[in-house]
C-alpha cells in the first residue's frame, strides 16, 4: 500500500521539519501457491497502512510508538504472539541476498507474529524503516541536498480476525472483555 504514497509524491520536496503521516486502507493481491487449501494466508487480502516521511528520528520514532501500541492492543486482547525482526525483499537484484542480510542485522523490519496454533503462527502486522529506499526512487526531497527518510507499518485485517478466531474460538462468551 505504501507505493500509492511515494508515487504520490514523486519529484517533490517536503522541506526540512516538514514531517508527514499518511494512512489508508487497500486490497493487496499475492499469489502463494502453498497456502491454496488454508485460509491463514490469503490471496486477496485486505492491509491498513501508516506511512512516515521526514526526518530519520521522527520515522523511527513513529515507527517504535505504532509497534508498542501494537503489542498493548494485541496483548489486551488476549492474543498470544511475538514480534521478530525480519525481511521483505521489495528490492530485486543480483544482491537481494546480501541486502536481506543487511536489512536484518540493520532491524529494518519487524513482524508481528500471531499463533494460529501452539506450534504455527502468521505474520499479522510489520514495522519498516526504509531509510532512504523509496526517497531516492520516487526523488522525494527534505531538501535540494537531502532527501527523506520513510518507514510504514502494516495490519493484515484478515490475519488479525484469522489469529483470534484461532485463538478464541467463533463462540463470543469465549472471548476476552473487549470493552
Amino acid at each position: 500500500m505504501c507505493y500509492h504514497t511515494y508515487h504520490h509524491l514523486r519529484d517533490s520536496e517536503l522541506g526540512e521539519g516538514n514531517n508527514r503521516i499518511v494512512t489508508s486502507k487497500g486490497k493487496s493481491f499475492r499469489y502463494e501457491s502453498k497456502y491454496y487449501k488454508t485460509v491463514e494466508r490469503l490471496w486477496d487480502f485486505t492491509i491498513r497502512e501508516i506511512v512516515f516521511l521526514g526526518e530519520k528520528d521522527f520515522v523511527l520514532e513513529s515507527r517504535e510508538k505504532f509497534m508498542q501500541h501494537t503489542f498493548d492492543f494485541v496483548d489486551s486482547i488476549g492474543l498470544r504472539g511475538f514480534s521478530e525482526v525480519a525481511s521483505d525483499p521489495f528490492f530485486v537484484s543480483p544482491e537481494t541476498a546480501s541486502k536481506i542480510f543487511n536489512q536484518k542485522m540493520q532491524k529494518l523490519k519487524y513482524e508481528l507474529r500471531l499463533n494460529t496454533t501452539k506450534d504455527r503462527t502468521i505474520a499479522a502486522a510489520s514495522f519498516n524503516f526504509h531509510e532512504h529506499f523509496f526517497a531516492k526512487r520516487f526523488n522525494i526531497h527534505e531538501s535540494a541536498e537531502q532527501y527523506i527518510c520513510t518507514g510504514c507499518v502494516g495490519f493484515g485485517i484478515e490475519r488479525f480476525a484469522y489469529a483470534f478466531v484461532c485463538q478464541h474460538g467463533l463462540d463470543k462468551r469465549n472471548w476476552p472483555d473487549l470493552r
